[in-house]
């Protein structure tokens, strides 16, 4: 069992999602796995027409743009609540609640590769 800074590496519970493929504008394929090998696959629905998620894209490419806190938490809550749903939503509720079981800690990963940013922001701005 190796330690880092003083933790156990079995502390933790890993869930890696992965944004895998885009099916077509603003719909993509995501991957969830676990590290006790449990893994789902399902699809999200970027919200392309949402104000908060256009006005937040505009201000990722454009960083001289002053962004509030309150924007920060409404754009973290639409992409939570984007991808927290479904069977991405089942596995995070079940591996949340086996490490709370476990006396461990939930560690999460998301992957989501760069040239779909670009291209979101390529599709807002044309």
């Amino acid at each position: 069992m190796g330690q880092l800074f003083g933790i156990t590496k079995d502390k933790y519970i890993d869930l890696e999602i992965d944004v895998d493929n885009k099916i077509r504008p603003g719909i993509y394929q995501i991957r969830a796995k676990s590290s006790n090998g449990h893994e789902v696959e399902d699809t999200i629905n970027l919200p392309i027409d949402n104000e908060i998620y256009k006005a937040m894209l505009i201000k990722l490419e454009y960083p001289e743009i002053n962004t509030t806190n309150k924007e920060i938490c409404d754009f973290g809550n639409l992409l939570y609540n984007t991808l927290f749903s479904g069977k991405i939503l089942a596995i995070f509720i079940s591996m949340r609640d086996q490490a709370e079981r476990e006396n461990r800690e939930l560690r999460m990963k998301l992957v989501i590769p760069f040239s779909y940013r670009h291209s979101a922001l390529t599709a807002l701005t044309k």
